[in-house]
């Protein structure tokens, strides 16, 4: 399952602005481009940044949250092949093809459909599948809002580090007038503003807008799987095909046009 159609768009879409807006700054922000490329205060904010994530996160989770962030540039899918895929086990099982059944269960790639039929096909009473897929759902719920959070974290980060390089510019500025050169005294300065200037950048151009599309993605992919529950729960009930094609059908395009709305 995936989030909105649109997600790779808009993501592409708003790359090339932040790019262009980028580039905007920097010919217009000043003579010499190269005065906004500033390694110590990229030091600063992107290595303290990520150390303090480090700190505040196992590994593993850091890692599965840059996993995640990839996803947004790719190109989503509706449950067409999930709801024809239920629709075929209702079939079956109506047919008396309890081995056809078993085969679309063992073939179905996703393992929270599949999970919810091989229920199905188990007897299992319709309360104890649905609180097995609620569980399933809280659980996926949990581990992908932790990778928003990461981002969250990150735009937090960044631009108190800003500031401390800031702090740290300006000490050193301080520290040397009367007794340092021009150009020493100008590096200073240069620490100390660039520092804010990357922090600010990074936490509301790329980490605050990251964790926003990570948790609508989470917001449909959950929307979507209860789409899901509904139709095992019709399949449990013995409802027809038909039935549960339409009814399905019809939450998914709710979700659709909400996203696109």
């Amino acid at each position: 399952m995936a989030g909105p159609r649109n997600t790779m768009t808009s993501t592409l879409v708003g790359v090339a602005g932040l790019v262009a807006l980028l580039i905007f700054i920097v010919v217009e922000g000043t003579i010499d481009p190269a005065a906004f490329v500033n390694f110590p205060a990229i030091v600063i904010v992107v290595g303290g940044s990520f150390v303090a994530l480090l700190i505040s996160f196992r590994t593993s989770e850091v890692a599965r949250a840059w996993r995640s962030a990839m996803a947004v540039f790719r190109e989503v899918r509706g449950l067409d092949q999930e709801i024809a895929t239920v629709v075929a086990f209702v079939t079956a099982r109506q047919r008396g093809d309890i081995r056809g059944a078993e085969t679309l269960v063992e073939g179905t790639r996703d393992p929270f459909l599949r999970l919810g039929l091989q229920l199905v096909l188990d007897d299992t009473p319709l309360a104890d599948i649905q609180h097995v897929l609620a569980w399933r759902i809280q659980k996926l719920t949990e581990i992908e809002m932790s990778q928003a959070r990461i981002f969250r974290s990150l735009s937090d980060f960044a631009p108190a580090l800003g500031l401390l390089g800031t702090i740290i510019g300006l000490i050193g500025l301080l520290d040397g007038l009367g007794t340092q050169p021009i150009d020493v005294i100008g590096k200073q300065m240069s620490i100390a503003f660039t520092t804010t200037l990357y922090g600010v950048l990074l936490a509301n151009l790329l980490f605050r807008p990251m964790a926003i599309k990570l948790e609508q993605r989470i917001q449909v992919r959950v929307q979507k799987m209860n789409v899901l529950v509904e139709g095992i729960a019709l399949a449990r009930l013995g409802r027809g095909p038909i039935m549960l094609r339409e009814t399905m059908a019809g939450f998914a395009a709710e979700i659709d046009e909400d996203d696109n709305g």
